[in-house]
Parts: C-alpha cells; sequence; structure tokens
C-alpha cells in the first residue's frame, strides 16, 4: 500500500478519486470515513473533481449513496 495519501498521486487507476469522494462524503454527511473513522464535525464540502466528467462523479456519489442508504440529493 502507500506510505501516504501523497504518494498514490504518481499512479493511475489507483482509487484516488474514490478515496477523495469517500472523505468528501463522510464529511457532508457526517457519515464514518472509509466506513471506520469517525467524522466529529460535518461539514461543508467543495470537491474539485477536475479528471473526471461531471455524469462519472454524479454516478460514483449514487454510489456511494446506495452503499450507505441514502440519496446523493441528501449530502
Amino acid at each position: 500500500m502507500f506510505e501516504s495519501c501523497d504518494s498514490a498521486q504518481y499512479f493511475d487507476h489507483t482509487g484516488k478519486t474514490w478515496l477523495a469522494l469517500d472523505l468528501a462524503v463522510s464529511v457532508a454527511s457526517g457519515t464514518p470515513a472509509l466506513g471506520h473513522f469517525s467524522v466529529p464535525d460535518p461539514g461543508a464540502v467543495l470537491f474539485y473533481g477536475a479528471e473526471d466528467a461531471p455524469a462519472q462523479l454524479r454516478a460514483r456519489l449514487n454510489a456511494f449513496a446506495a452503499a450507505r442508504v441514502w440519496t446523493a440529493t441528501e449530502i
């Protein structure tokens, strides 16, 4: 695995966007990050997904929503 999230920046197709979205959704919704780490102070999030098309980001958000049993519009 990687020593830090920063180490992942050099590799393609390693799940960087999935990781960033998981952390963003966790902060926005107050749900555990990576399904494990509590978020003591949820808040607003601005996510800039420059490398992905809006439809692809929406699909990923919908996947997170389905896994966490809510809708993407709730975050």
